[in-house]
């Protein structure tokens, strides 16, 4: 191994060191959630924390914050978990209150290290909610964008409607990712907004897609002897695949680019009052 360098077991240990030393800074807030159904377990971490006790957060909420669907990941002494100063690991889908410090690691992953604790079995109902969706689907029949069911990790209502008879992903975004709330049902009126008026949409994105990338096409990415493309025969390759509402008339749509970037997905944003504002291509 090179001088100077690290093999991939010590620069893990280093890193996971700092990081732990990082989240002993951050501020102290409150976090309500619910225990993951794996539950909780004691274990040792490198040593420096014996009897330490850990369990996972899913859902949860940190102070007054959006409900978070990414699992949070915490530990405390033992101690520290009851009042009693006795082992009491909380059960599996028990909803827990405590204070806590929190940070994500450099691969976006949220922890938690419990500094002390308040309740246990508490009846918040958004928490409630939360414990229900995470045991069954929650789904919503409409009848011109048919089944719509929450994907928690989205925080949106998506479906498959169908788009001048192919599929599309269709979501609607909630305000905290558990039930149709009032989010949901404004990113659903700003849907049928835009349905009303499919066609004229679709046209608007495309021109406006057009307008932003068509030299870019002609200029860098078109064969050397070919002739420049047209703004029509540019649109006539783009092939809607996607649509994203959120609550405050926002979209997003997402475009196949029929191999115009040689197979990017264009991205085309805005609102429903000003039309579409940017545009974007991924991957």
């Amino acid at each position: 191994m090179p001088n100077g360098e690290q093999d991939p077991i010590t620069a893990l240990a280093a890193r996971r060191k700092a990081f732990r030393a990082a989240l002993r800074e951050q501020p102290v807030v409150s976090v309500t959630g619910v225990v993951s159904r794996m539950g909780s377990a004691r274990t040792w971490l490198d040593g420096e924390d014996p009897g330490a006790l850990i369990f996972t957060l899913d859902p949860w909420r940190a102070d007054d914050g959006p409900m978070e669907r990414r699992p949070l990941r915490v530990t405390a002494r033992a101690p520290l978990w009851s009042p009693l100063k006795r082992w009491f690991p909380p059960r599996p889908e028990e909803i827990v209150r405590f204070r806590a410090r929190i940070a994500t690691d450099d691969e976006g992953r949220a922890e938690g290290l419990l500094l002390w604790f308040y309740g246990r079995w508490l009846k918040t109902r958004k928490m409630v909610v939360a414990r229900l969706v995470a045991r069954h689907p929650v789904v919503v029949q409409d009848p011109l964008l048919g089944q719509l069911e929450l994907d928690r990790e989205r925080a949106a209502f998506s479906g498959r409607p169908l788009w001048d008879g192919s599929p599309i992903a269709l979501h609607l975004r909630t305000d905290d990712g558990v039930a149709w709330d009032n989010g949901a049902i404004s990113a659903h009126a700003s849907a049928m907004t835009f349905w009303a008026d499919r066609a004229g949409w679709l046209e608007r994105l495309k021109t406006y897609a057009a307008d932003q990338l068509l030299k870019i096409r002609n200029d860098g990415w078109a064969d050397a002897d070919a002739a420049p493309m047209t703004a029509d025969e540019f649109k006539a390759r783009m092939r809607l695949t996607g649509l994203e509402f959120m609550g405050n008339r926002q979209f997003n749509a997402s475009f196949d680019d029929g191999d115009l970037f040689w197979g990017v997905v264009i991205v085309v944003g805005g609102d429903l009052n000003e039309g579409p504002a940017y545009v974007d291509m991924e991957g």
